[in-house]
């Protein structure tokens, strides 16, 4: 086949694409060498700060767990020196006969011996068997130290030999004993193995050179243990450990060891009550040795991809990660919109007209409550879900964006297999083909119960407030006429009586009867008039007005009902405190349901008797009080103006709370004292005449 004109006319063109095709996969190759070379050193790194930094953790760890190891071995000697200390005086013992301590808090297997010394140093008791007899131990540190007033910490002693337990080394901890008077009154010691506080570590698997100790705050080992090997009573003081210390109680620090100069993490840990830090050292070069062989491997593996398949693996790793890449944005982009709908409570679904399929989200299993695992539902279990009115709804949605192609938004009502109801609201968006068919249709679908029942409940609010008002006033007026009614019956009873036998000279007061029953049914009229005033908000009739006129004409209502016939009813009205501002009318129901209550109060003790006095309280107010001498009130002061609150067995428990109405309304307020079983005082305040009447309606 002939070469094409370009080719046979430019031959230097073709070999200068050659030339930068070479320099381009030399340069890509070059570019991976530097790359992978560049991972391996950095992942050696890596690596290395990851191991290091895992090792203090781990090192750490350990010192922290050993810190409360020793920190509970010592603990414990100190509830056992405590115990002692607290019962020394019942022990009883001689230097000549000592007694053997059988306590369960001091028979512990972490200490060895445990003594009690009197004042002297003579042992007087001790867990040794047999108690060795006429032992002193007033020339040892662990005794003389507790002579002088100490502070009453522990003391916590160096290793040393002990001869009369064959020899075997010993740490002492001691505490002073007191008299009562605080004098001192002996010591109590305790003799155990260092290896107790190692002991931590005994069972575990530990290298060679792994290093746990502990070390007293004046330099002496009290407890080591290097690999397996125990120790105790080496002296550090000067060395590294010391000077870290003193700087930092708490931490980690790389340095030689003290004894033996090997390189080693160190992480250290100074006990809270006892001048003691623990320490646990991991050699470095145990920890790196891991990683050298791994680093080596890392730089083999290097060297093969570098001579062998550079261009196919850059290829191919190019590839990977832009995959990965991609199907990590994929994966992201999901989650963030499965979240959102998660927390909007959106589910998204899709609808194939023609072949029938339907897909649900998963939001839209979970807030159907159906399970995954069944797949989605098919047409009819959909209808199944909503009811009739719904399910027309849905069909007349549905054709309507399939005849149109216009997106549609409609609400259902569904009733989920719970038994829950849920409101949903649809927004359905065909998709259509290249024809202009519309294929099929994809849409939201979105919880709305929350936003419908908030309405559905403010519109029952409303209707109950309406209803409120009505009960409110239906129960007012129960209550405010019953008395003038009850009253104007009187009246007319006896004027009904006197008719009778009606003769000239008992014409007067059958008219006077029968004017009181007209008076009584005019104040049910104004009664009825104030309450539906105090409903509609309307303004009352503030005007200056009798408080004496007013006190009468209650009076005469409650003498009119006889119910209370052996009660003394006294008025002390002041002629500075008897005109007020305000509605004659409620005024009088205020007196009245104050009166009523003081002689129901009243009426079962000897001698009753209610006082209705006022007096001036300050420049502007009248004190109005209602006293009585009955038991008293039971009740909590602060419920009795609330509405419904009542001790009687036919009231309302509406006079107190509707008379807190109507004095706060004319400005005022009321209250009540209790006199401890010596009878109540009702009292509540009015403008007086010089001061301006409130323009607020009552209610």
């Amino acid at each position: 086949m002939p070469l094409s004109d370009d080719r046979v006319q430019n031959p230097v063109l073709s070999s200068r694409s050659l030339k930068r095709t070479v320099v381009l996969i030399v340069a890509f190759s070059l570019l991976l060498v530097a790359v992978t070379w560049a991972a391996v050193v950095e992942q050696a790194r890596f690596e290395r700060r990851e191991a290091v930094e895992s090792a203090i953790r781990q090192n750490t760890n350990k010192a922290i767990a050993f810190e409360q190891y020793v920190t509970r071995t010592l603990e414990a000697a100190k509830v056992a020196t405590l115990h002692l200390s607290d019962k020394h005086a019942s022990i009883g013992g001689t230097a000549a006969n000592p007694r053997w301590i059988d306590d369960p808090v001091v028979n512990n297997e972490l200490f060895d011996v445990v003594s009690v010394a009197d004042e002297k140093g003579d042992i007087i008791a001790t867990t040794f068997k047999p108690p060795p007899v006429n032992m002193n131990s007033a020339d040892r540190v662990g005794f003389y130290i507790h002579v002088p007033r100490d502070s009453g910490r522990l003391y916590i002693g160096q290793p040393k030999k002990v001869y009369t337990v064959g020899g075997r080394v010993l740490m002492g901890l001691s505490r002073r004993i007191n008299h009562s008077d605080g004098s001192f009154a002996g010591v109590v010691s305790i003799q155990m193995n260092p290896d107790r506080f190692t002991d931590f570590y005994s069972e575990a698997a530990v290298r060679p050179t792994d290093v746990l100790s502990v070390i007293g705050l004046d330099g002496i080992t009290r407890a080591r243990r290097t690999g397996t090997k125990a120790s105790s009573g080496e002296d550090l003081r000067g060395m590294q450990v010391m000077k870290v210390q003193a700087q930092h109680p708490n931490g980690t620090y790389l340095g030689p060891g003290g004894l033996d100069g090997i390189v080693r993490y160190f992480s250290h840990r100074r006990l809270a009550d006892y001048p003691l830090f623990v320490t646990v050292g991991v050699e470095r070069a145990e920890i790196l040795a891991p990683l050298i062989a791994r680093r080596n491997a890392y730089y083999l593996v290097a060297g093969l991809v570098t001579v062998a398949t550079i261009g196919f693996a850059w290829l191919l790793i190019s590839g990977l990660y832009r995959r990965e890449k991609a199907g990590l944005a994929i994966a992201s982009a999901n989650s963030r919109l499965s979240e959102a709908q998660r927390i909007a409570q959106i589910g998204d679904w899709e609808y194939g007209i023609h072949d029938g399929t339907i897909h649900w989200s998963p939001e839209l299993y979970m807030m159907f409550e159906r399970d995954p695992d069944l797949g989605p539902p098919s047409q009819a279990e959909i209808r199944d879900y909503f009811d009739e009115p719904s399910q027309e709804i849905l069909d007349r949605a549905l054709d309507q964006v399939t005849r149109t192609g216009e997106p549609q938004e409609y609400e259902l009502r569904a009733i989920l297999p719970s038994g829950r109801v849920s409101y949903r609201k649809i927004v359905a968006v065909p998709t259509r083909n290249a024809e202009g068919r519309v294929m099929r249709l994809h849409g939201t679908d979105q919880d709305v119960t929350a936003a419908k029942l908030l309405e559905m409940l403010q519109a029952e609010v409303a209707h109950l407030s309406r209803i409120d008002a009505m009960n409110t006033m239906a129960s007012t007026l129960a209550h405010e006429l019953n008395q003038p009614l009850t009253a104007a019956k009187n009246y007319l009873v006896g004027s009904r009586r006197l008719v009778e036998d009606i003769e000239a000279e008992e014409a007067e007061v059958v008219s006077a009867a029968m004017q009181g029953a007209e008076r009584q049914i005019l104040l049910a009229a104004n009664i009825i008039r104030r309450i539906r005033e105090m409903v509609a908000d309307q303004g009352c009739a503030y005007e200056e007005t009798s408080l004496s006129e007013i006190v009468n004409d209650a009076l005469s209502l409650i003498a009119v009902a006889n119910e209370y016939p052996s009660l003394m009813l006294t008025q002390e009205i002041g002629p500075a405190a008897d005109m007020v501002v305000g509605d004659k009318v409620q005024i009088q129901q205020v007196v009245i349901n104050l009166v009523r209550n003081a002689c129901d109060a009243a009426v079962g003790v000897d001698n009753p008797r209610v006082v209705i006095s006022s007096e001036r309280a300050g420049g502007a107010q009248v004190r109005i009080c209602v006293t009585d001498n009955g038991p008293g009130i039971s009740e909590s002061l602060d419920d009795l103006f609330s509405p419904f609150t009542t001790s009687k067995k036919s009231g309302l428990g509406l006079g107190l709370s509707l008379s807190r109405t109507i004095v706060e309304a004319h400005g005022g307020r009321i209250w009540v004292d209790s006199n401890d079983g010596e009878g109540t005082m009702m009292c509540f305040t009015l403008p007086a005449a010089v001061a301006a009447a409130p323009a607020a309606a009552v209610g």
